[in-house]
């Protein structure tokens, strides 16, 4: 028994043995789903405002060259709630609060689907149904290379094990299970990707940095806030090393050079969502929802984390051991996770001054910080594994992943609100009804 105990520890500690996992979740994920009816091609279409803001860019800009998005609001009139009388921009243009950066990420699977439209008997219109299905699948391609990432990530500063427990349960017990498949392909999982991204060449590159290092460091952020622009937040990690690097040594020219090659490279990437407002807005510099839209000193902490429409605890549970742990870092440590806590205040910052979500499976604008969770929560079950037993981590871990499975089960089939506060009945009850019900399913 201890021969066969020690074999299996050996291989959840090894690195390919935590990537078969790691893609055996991902199989379980999707059996799961289609044994619920989930994933089918009539569920992997476009649709819904947000998901209809990222993909108009495509067929516009490919098949009309243009940016007048007026057909393609027409098209998704009734699948996308997109209203194609609303009010034109200063510009005489449809208006579009969306970055371009999901676009540009989702283009080479929209390409995809143009050659299948373009052999089978669909319209190859960029509209389509093989479109739509290869967007679905790019969310899913690059959700699940995020979760690959954040191992990684994981495992460069804590115990292999634990970092592979510490993402399945940031997977499965968060609002990354929903939006790896959710009702619409969204912008959550290609922002999940560059930010881990962009973390994990920073810690890789911290201790040996050049000119160069920022140059990358400065385009990955670039990319990372044309998908979302709350993202340009993630560049305080390398800007605090620049900071830090100048108050210990003096600001000398090789400082000024490397912070100057990161911010200029930053602005050349994100450059084209600047083109697209000036198109759009008249201004390079905009803020397309309005000047309502953020209130920089009203931060509403309260709603973010904890209330029942959307707070992050609250829909979340597991996401607060693991922003307990981003303090809970080893000494040796101490220093990366103060700087992973300033990356998670300033998002928590941004998004509680920000407009209110809409609709949401949990407080959706948080996925970027994935793999910050994922440290935070390897920290945690570091430390808190030696004053409780495995087994109990494990039960607490498995409760934690059945309350999310059944929220996810309940937000895809309408059983609670989209959009408002949840009742006790929805937050418990409900959940113990359809907990009930699959088991007698499962019997």
């Amino acid at each position: 028994m201890e021969q066969k105990t020690s074999i299996l520890a050996s291989f959840f500690a090894n690195r390919r043995g935590a990537y078969l996992v790691l893609a055996a979740l991902l199989i379980l994920n999707i059996a799961g789903l289609r044994w619920i009816g989930g994933l089918t091609i009539e569920t992997m279409r476009i649709m819904g405002v947000d998901p209809v803001g990222y993909y108009v860019y495509l067929p516009s800009l490919i098949f009309d060259r243009d940016l007048d998005f007026a057909d393609e609001y027409e098209y998704f009139r009734g699948i996308g709630y997109v209203a194609p009388d609303q009010e034109l921009t200063p510009t005489g243009r449809m208006p579009n609060p969306y970055p371009i950066g999901v676009a540009l990420l989702w283009l080479p699977f929209f390409l995809f689907g143009h050659v299948a439209a373009t052999v089978t008997s669909y319209a190859a219109d960029g509209l389509s149904t093989p479109y739509g299905v290869a967007i679905y699948i790019s969310n899913v391609v690059y959700g699940f290379a995020g979760i690959v990432l954040i191992y990684r990530l994981t495992e460069r500063v804590f115990e292999r094990g634990v970092a592979l427990l510490s993402v399945t349960l940031i997977w499965f017990a968060s609002g990354v299970l929903y939006y790896l498949f959710p009702l619409s392909p969204m912008s959550h999982m290609p922002s999940m990707f560059i930010v881990t991204l962009l973390i994990i060449f920073w810690l890789a590159k911290r201790e040996e940095m050049n000119v160069w290092s920022y140059v990358a460091l400065g385009a990955l952020g670039g990319l990372a806030a044309l998908v979302r622009w709350q993202n340009v937040l993630f560049l305080v990690l390398p800007a605090a090393d620049v900071f830090i690097k100048a108050r210990r040594l003096g600001v000398k020219r090789e400082t000024v050079l490397h912070a100057l090659a990161m911010v200029g490279m930053f602005f050349v990437v994100f450059f084209p969502q600047m083109i697209v407002w000036k198109v759009l807005y008249g201004s390079f510099v905009t803020v397309p929802q309005g000047a309502g839209f953020v209130s920089w000193f009203r931060p509403a902490l309260f709603d973010v984390l904890l209330s029942s429409r959307h707070g992050l605890f609250s829909w979340t549970p597991v996401i607060l051991p693991a922003v307990i742990g981003l303090f809970m870092f080893p000494k040796e440590k101490r220093g990366l996770g103060y700087l992973l806590v300033a990356a998670f205040a300033l998002q928590l910052y941004i998004n509680s001054v920000a407009g209110w979500v809409g609709w949401s499976f949990g407080m959706r604008r948080f996925i970027n910080c994935s793999g910050l969770f994922s440290l935070g929560l390897a920290a945690f079950l570091t430390k808190i594994q030696r004053r409780l037993r495995l087994r109990y981590l494990a039960f607490i871990g498995v409760l934690l992943v059945i309350w999310n499975v059944l929220f996810v089960l309940q937000y895809y089939s309408g059983e609670i609100p989209y959009d408002d506060y949840l009742t006790f009945d929805d937050f418990v009850v409900e959940k113990l009804v359809l907990l009930l019900f699959l088991m007698r399913v499962l019997k």
